[in-house]
């Protein structure tokens, strides 16, 4: 079992600012994060969801618009504790100033583990 520290799910979008403004606006989530123009994380009642634009760098959610993310507070340690029964196929990989490394449940679902600077 690995320690996970906090949970939230990823929804790839078309126009980060526009989904934002929907997010906290309308369905009053508020702020949480904000990388510039590649991602922001919202929280509200116990949900946290990060917003980050479709592109190259969106990992294995970029193909299903949604991922669940999995902070923890050593992502080596995270990844060894799963190895052989998860699949880490780009590894761990820096992403501005976080470490995540992405993989699937059985089924097929985008989860990601992420490290926090």
């Amino acid at each position: 079992m690995i320690d996970v520290t906090s949970t939230s799910v990823t929804l790839m979008v078309e126009d980060l600012d526009r989904s934002q403004a929907f997010y906290a606006d309308v369905l009053g989530f508020e702020v949480e994060y904000r990388a510039g123009p590649h991602f922001a994380m919202l929280g509200r009642a116990g949900l946290r969801i990060g917003l980050h634009p479709r592109g190259a760098k969106a990992g294995p959610a970029a193909s299903t618009g949604v991922s669940i993310g999995l902070e923890v507070p050593d992502i080596r340690a995270a990844v060894a504790a799963l190895d052989g029964v998860v699949d880490f196929p780009g590894g761990i990989v820096e992403d501005g100033t976080i470490l995540r490394a992405d993989f699937r449940d059985p089924d097929g679902m985008a989860l990601y583990l992420v490290e926090l600077p």
